[in-house]
């Protein structure tokens, strides 16, 4: 019995430490999302910026 609680507690304890990992890994990809974000919307703001350019020429 104490070796099969051990076993689990082992299991738990590798279980949280993943989730830990995963939580910091998402973490880190909501922030590159969002700077990717922001990198979109000023390249969209750019490019509208020279096709207004464009017909002026």
């Amino acid at each position: 019995m104490r070796a099969h609680n051990f076993s689990l507690i082992n299991d738990y304890n590798s279980a949280k430490s993943k989730c830990i990992s995963l939580q910091e890994n998402n973490k880190l990809l909501y922030e590159k999302v969002e700077v990717q974000k922001k990198d979109i919307a000023y390249l969209h703001k750019e490019l509208n910026q020279q096709q207004c350019w464009v017909p002026d020429y």
